[in-house]
């Protein structure tokens, strides 16, 4: 189950929301969430939204994160706080900041 995310926020960090297979005790699904800042906004507007290609390359770092990066002994993954394994990911499109309440 995706995350929506609702509203236009002018920030400049980047929201990543990656889901992992577990659910709390109320059956609620559990989410890591990572931000970026610094990230560009397209030179012409509209400037509350994250560039296409950040958003593709943000994307592709989240799925290398499920799929495991390897060192050549060990493959490295994302997982929850308790070692959940990560199921999917999803880049928001719009700036945020991490302080805001999602709705």
């Amino acid at each position: 189950m995706a995350k929506t995310f609702v509203g236009t926020v002018s920030s400049n960090a980047a929201g990543k929301t990656i889901v992992v297979t577990v659910h709390t005790s109320k059956n609620h699904p559990l989410y890591l969430f990572s931000y970026y800042h610094g990230v560009a906004s397209p030179a012409a507007g509209p400037f509350d939204t994250l560039h296409p290609t950040t958003v593709t390359a943000m994307g592709t770092y989240a799925n290398a994160w499920i799929t495991g990066f390897s060192d050549g002994t060990a493959t490295h993954h994302r997982t929850g706080p308790n070692g959940d394994v990560a199921t999917g990911q999803l880049v928001s499109s719009l700036l945020t900041h991490r302080d805001f309440p999602r709705g």
